[in-house]
C-alpha cells in the first residue's frame, strides 16, 4: 500500500471545502482538527491543495511521498463533492468527476499566502473510477515541477487497530479557521479495513 502513517488521517478530515464524512443523510457534519497546534516546520511535506470555485478557493490537504507526487484525497480533486458517504451504497448514478489536474495548485508552508503564486500545480492525476468515495477517498497528483520540501517516506504496511498516530493537515479548526497547517498527536486507530 501506499498510505503512510502520517497522511493516513488526513485523508479523512482535513479539507475545509464541502468535506466528505461517513453521516447518515440527515446528519452531515465536518470534522475539524480539535486541540490541534499550528505545526510550523516539522511536517513540510504537509502541502496545501487549492483551486477556483465558483463560490472562490477550496482549500485541502495533501502530502509530498516523492519530490513532485502528492498524495490526497479524492474529495479534495473532485468537480462535485458528495456531502455525505453512505457506505454500503452509492452517492451517485454516475461516475465522480474530477477535477483537471491544471486547475489544482500546490503551496507550502505553515501559513502558505494564498494571493502568492503557487510553487507547483498538478500535471497528472490519478484516482479509481468511482460512484462512491466509500472505501475509495485516494488520488495521486503528479506535479509539472519539483517541490522544494523533502517528501515523507511511504510505509510499507497499513496501520494496526489503536496505532497511536499523528493527524497534521490545513482543515477547518474548532475555531472556524482554515488555510493554517496543524497537527494534533495522541489519535488513535479506531478501525483499519472494508468495514
Amino acid at each position: 500500500g501506499f498510505l503512510m502513517r502520517y497522511a493516513f488521517l488526513f485523508l479523512g478530515f482535513a479539507c475545509s471545502a464541502a468535506p466528505a464524512v461517513e453521516a447518515p443523510l440527515e446528519d452531515t457534519q465536518e470534522a475539524p482538527i480539535y486541540g490541534g497546534v499550528a505545526d510550523h516546520d516539522e511536517h513540510a511535506a504537509v502541502v496545501l491543495l487549492t483551486h477556483e470555485t465558483e463560490d472562490g478557493l477550496t482549500l485541502c490537504t495533501g502530502t509530498l511521498v516523492a519530490s513532485r507526487v502528492v498524495l490526497t484525497a479524492a474529495h479534495c480533486v473532485l468537480r462535485d463533492v458528495p456531502s455525505y458517504v453512505v457506505c454500503g451504497g452509492s452517492t451517485s448514478d454516475r461516475v465522480l468527476a474530477a477535477l483537471p489536474a491544471s486547475d489544482i495548485e500546490v503551496r507550502t508552508g505553515w501559513k502558505p499566502k494564498l494571493a502568492a503564486d503557487a510553487e507547483a500545480r498538478g500535471r497528472r492525476l490519478f484516482l479509481p473510477k468511482m460512484t462512491t468515495l466509500c472505501d475509495r477517498d485516494v488520488a495521486v497528483l503528479v506535479l509539472d515541477q519539483d517541490l522544494s520540501v523533502a517528501p515523507l517516506a511511504v510505509a510499507h504496511a497499513l496501520p494496526d487497530d489503536d496505532d497511536a498516530v499523528m493527524a497534521v493537515g490545513y482543515g477547518k479548526t474548532e475555531h472556524g479557521t482554515t488555510g493554517e497547517r496543524r497537527r494534533r498527536d495522541g489519535m488513535h486507530i479506531v478501525n483499519v479495513g472494508p468495514e
